[in-house]
């Protein structure tokens, strides 16, 4: 992909980001409580949002969980490195799968009551699974153009 496709990439998820964290700071910024409440209900089409499992800090809770928002940041890290990186990088399928296995793992022993949900435990199998999520798309949609070519 070119670096215009790239950065727009980035800057989506970004904005993606940002507005996720919004509602950590809207106490300082008050404008940030009208982004919270119109893109609430956005949020709540690709993540459950269960209090419980948001990442909160002083009176504000992020728009998504701590899973969901690992693997945005995830996806956002490896945006960030294919940009100031020509080569394209290509994990290990197992890689993958492993990252898979550890998100199945974590909700099976919280699921069977081993230990309460773990906020940083789902964050970070969540920026191991979106990191290579980006990864692997990214490589897919590189190999398809290719093929059109």
């Amino acid at each position: 992909m070119n670096k215009t496709v790239n950065f727009l990439i980035w800057f989506l998820l970004f904005i993606w980001l940002l507005i996720n964290f919004a509602p950590l700071f809207s106490d300082k910024f008050q404008w940030l409580k009208i982004i919270d409440f119109i893109s609430g209900r956005a949020y709540s089409l690709v993540c459950h949002r269960v209090d419980y499992k948001l990442i909160c800090c002083d009176d504000g809770c992020t728009l998504l969980c701590a899973r969901c928002t690992g693997i945005y940041s995830g996806a956002f890290f490896a945006s960030t490195l294919s940009l100031f990186t020509s080569r394209i990088i290509s994990p290990k399928s197992y890689l993958y799968y492993l990252s898979i296995f550890a998100i199945v793992i974590d909700i099976i022993f919280y699921n069977l009551g081993v230990y309460d949900y773990n906020i940083p435990i789902a964050f970070s199998t969540g920026i191991f699974f979106g990191s290579l999520s980006f990864l692997y798309i990214r490589n897919g949609v590189e190999k398809l153009i290719q093929e059109f070519r």
